[in-house]
């Protein structure tokens, strides 16, 4: 007897131009390439660098010395390290008129240096000065780099525990997914981060009141105040909450948002993430694949970070015409409970990468089988561009749940990397989301 079953196949097709680059800007200052290649923040030691790479063109002259400018913030910027660590000075270049740091070591036209400049601090990104002096003259133009830290900062929070025990800072989305009818907690504090007072708080949210929330006349230096809300069922469906505060310090009116995320849903794939492998070897928990010559989980290291979340991402980088995919098989009663008319299905991934002349687009095909009406049927859940770019990784989502239409006895998702072109895919945060149908 022929069982009820239903297929979902994401599948990676290289199709259009580059998915993705590298968030590099590059200027050219007095014949030399001028690159900002990365910020970088590091969580452990609260401090965040920003990374430049300076580039001749075999065009002369000669570079004598690179600036970069440090803005003058309300809070002062904190200098914890720079490379090279010499020969350098700080303050105002007396020949670009650039107030910052000045890189005082000649590069010859053929050559290229990374340099780079630590704060103290989650220093967000901005728009510096950047000079090069070479011969006679010099250029300057502008460029990504460091900004001013804000001396208020909101942070919203949920926590789905009775006691409170964790609470989760959901920024990314899709951010944690939560069975609907969960009670869900949220938490709003306000920090000043200055070293005066901030005052004439306000402090609302898109989708809740808050004037439960009873805010103090003024926020000392270095201090906060929390607002926890009463407990609120959790509802299906992607969810995206955004909280303000506002504050005067030292006269002048600053604004903070955050951003909370949650997935009201039933996970039925398992190690989306590609976070285990608990025997360490090319096919991870829970998948299976084919054609993986070239193709492994990768993990973050100190000067890149690879993954969406966590610290793994799984890799695509395929031969000449060959297909490589990576798959997971999902049976009833083993992985999920029956899955019927009643309801829905959601495919969720992010995606980065390079390739040669193609883009990447996801879809998945279902098949099902109606013992009721006596057929069979096809369908496909197309998934887009969702939301745009976080990071380097392209959110994408189906653009409607698809609502089953006969009964379900097993999925499978799978993710493949078609031999048509050249580079390289990253596929990270894998989510098959179930809820009610109508």
């Amino acid at each position: 007897m022929r069982k009820n079953h239903i297929v979902i196949s994401t599948i990676i097709l290289l199709l259009g131009v580059m998915v993705n680059v590298v968030r590099a800007e590059t200027i050219l200052l007095n014949k030399f390439k001028v690159t900002f290649t990365d910020r970088v923040y590091d969580e452990d030691y609260d401090r965040t660098t920003f990374i430049y790479t300076v580039a001749g063109t075999d065009q002369p002259p000669d570079l004598s010395h690179f600036d970069l400018e440090i803005p003058e913030c309300e809070i002062p910027l904190e200098v914890v390290g720079y490379n090279p660590t010499e020969p350098v000075e700080f303050g105002v270049d007396p020949t670009t008129g650039i107030d910052g740091i000045k890189w005082d070591k000649p590069l010859k036209v053929w050559q290229t240096r990374e340099y780079s400049i630590t704060f103290a601090g989650n220093v967000p990104m901005g728009k510096v000065k950047a000079a090069v002096k070479g011969g006679v003259g010099y250029e300057t133009g502008l460029i990504s780099g460091p900004g001013c830290i804000n001396p208020i900062e909101v942070i919203k929070s949920f926590s789905v525990d009775d006691d409170g025990d964790t609470w989760y800072d959901a920024n990314l989305p899709i951010g944690e997914v939560i069975k609907p009818g969960t009670l869900i907690t949220f938490r709003f504090e306000i920090i000043n981060h200055g070293d005066s007072p901030l005052t004439d708080l306000t402090l609302t949210d898109d989708s809740f009141d808050l004037s439960a929330c009873e805010l103090p006349e003024s926020i000392d230096a270095g201090e906060s105040y929390v607002c926890t809300l009463d407990p609120i069922p959790a509802v299906e469906g992607l969810h995206l909450n955004t909280a303000t505060a506002t504050g005067i310090y030292l006269g002048e009116l600053h604004t903070d948002t955050d951003v909370v995320y949650y997935f009201g849903g039933e996970e039925l794939l398992k190690n989306g993430s590609f976070e285990n492998d608990l025997d360490n070897k090319k096919l991870l928990d829970n998948w299976r694949g084919s054609h993986l010559s070239k193709d492994m989980r990768v993990r973050n290291s100190l000067s890149n970070d690879v993954a969406y979340v966590g610290e793994y991402a799984f890799l695509f980088k395929g031969g000449k015409n060959e297909n490589s995919k990576l798959f997971q098989i999902l049976k009833r009663e083993e992985d999920f409970e029956e899955l019927g008319a009643v309801d829905m299905l959601t495919l969720v991934g992010f995606v980065k990468g390079k390739v040669k002349g193609k883009e990447i687009t996801i879809h998945a095909t279902i098949y099902y089988e109606n013992s009721a009406l006596g057929q069979n049927g096809r369908s496909h859940l197309i998934l887009r561009p969702f939301n745009g770019y976080y990071g380097d990784y392209l959110f994408m989502m189906s653009e409607e749940p698809f609502v089953l239409l006969g009964a379900v006895h097993k999925t499978k998702v799978e993710v493949r990397y078609t031999g048509q072109a050249g580079g390289k895919v990253y596929v990270d945060d894998l989510h098959l989301l179930r809820t009610s149908g109508p």
